[in-house]
């Protein structure tokens, strides 16, 4: 998993066998630092631990580090990335505590950053509320927890159609409403499991949904956060 990824090297460990490899104490600000292991790093040090900022490349398992360090591991706001061919392709940017994603930030999974996720971290997992975008264009935005959709959430599909509703487990799960754009049609009813239970069918006519009695009612205006105000506030608190 990504998070058995990042938890692959233990800054930790490895600056205490450089300070027995060379028996030397180091602290303040040092130029790049071979490993025994072929890992390089390039910043500050404090009594033998990577300590405030500093970049660490790692030739084995072909990584690159770029921000704060705290008692020899990653922690405050850093930029992980991941070598792919000859060049380094940003993986995570954003918030670390303890060596993992922790706090706010961003996710790319793949080359095209067709699949990504902005939000709350806690202990390397996607905990907290959230945005991910998915390599088919569908859009979820909503509450996670334990890397999996949980709690209240929106999910809007490619073809506008879209869910509002419950989720547990990664699964569309309890009260829900899903919205058939292209068919006018709105369900109204339970889900288990992600699969619908029971419910009611409405008609939507000129953007309303209209029930069996004749009431008719606006659909909710559909509204996806704007997280670049709050990354940029987190980077600034981070940096502060």
């Amino acid at each position: 998993s990504n998070r058995n990824l990042l938890r692959l090297l233990t800054h930790q460990t490895m600056s205490r066998v450089l300070a027995k490899e060379f028996g030397a104490q180091r602290s303040g600000l040092r130029g790049q630092t071979v490993l025994p292991n072929g890992d390089r790093y390039k910043g500050e040090w404090q009594d033998d631990l990577m300590h405030g900022k500093g970049t660490y490349e790692s030739k084995r398992n072909k990584f690159l580090f770029d921000g704060d360090f705290k008692f020899g591991q990653r922690d405050g706001y850093g930029v992980y990335s991941v070598k792919e061919g000859d060049t380094y392709r940003k993986q995570y940017i954003g918030s670390w505590q303890g060596g993992v994603q922790h706090g706010y930030g961003t996710f790319i999974y793949n080359s095209e950053a067709t699949e990504k996720y902005e939000g709350e971290w806690c202990e390397g997992e996607r905990s907290g509320w959230g945005r991910m975008y998915y390599a088919d264009g569908s859009i979820y935005e909503g509450e996670w927890q334990d890397d999996m959709r949980e709690g209240r959430g929106l999910l809007l599909l490619p073809n506008q159609n879209r869910y509002e509703g419950r989720w547990e487990a990664d699964q569309k799960h309890g009260p829900g409403v899903f919205f058939y754009l292209d068919k006018q049609q709105c369900y109204k009813g339970t889900w288990k499991e992600g699969t619908a239970k029971c419910g009611e069918i409405f008609g939507i006519v000129d953007n309303s949904v209209e029930d069996p009695s004749g009431t008719s009612y606006p659909i909710p205006e559909l509204k996806l956060a704007d997280p670049s105000q709050v990354l940029a506030s987190a980077k600034a608190e981070a940096l502060s």
